[in-house]
């Protein structure tokens, strides 16, 4: 699918979301494999600075925006900031050396790249206007 210019990287990133979380729910059914392992350790190190300011960018650029617009998409983008809440709680869990949520880490994390691509992505190109998706546009670079 075609993404709009503004929402590329925001894409991009969400590619390697799904790399990862298909890589989680196979590896969650070895938790005591060295693969397993050394996977866990790569959300630990990639969580903070990669996966973290990819939720908050869109967070602050495109939840909060939809908050203020009528329709679905303020409660979708509500629904998909609760899930950004348990994807930081599956996080510190596996930081802390509890890799039994890693399958679930997964399960979820590929369920809400899909919909955020699926649903709110065409929701955003249809509904913010050109100065709000510069903002998203911006704010993907920080």
């Amino acid at each position: 699918m075609k993404r709009s210019l503004e929402l590329v990287c925001l894409s991009r990133d969400h590619h390697q979301s799904l790399v990862l979380a298909k890589r989680c729910k196979t590896a969650g059914a070895n938790l005591d494999s060295q693969a397993t392992l050394a996977l866990c350790q790569r959300v630990v190190e990639e969580f903070e600075s990669r996966w973290e300011p990819h939720f908050c960018t869109e967070e602050e650029a495109i939840f909060a925006v939809a908050q203020g617009l009528e329709g679905p998409i303020a409660a979708l983008c509500q629904e998909l900031r609760n899930e950004h809440s348990q994807l930081r709680s599956y996080y510190q869990q596996i930081a802390t050396g509890d890799h039994s949520q890693l399958a679930d880490f997964g399960d979820l994390l590929q369920r809400h790249t899909l919909r955020e691509e699926r649903e709110l992505f065409p929701l955003v190109e249809s509904q913010f206007s050109a100065a709000q998706m510069a903002a998203i546009l911006a704010a993907s670079h920080e």
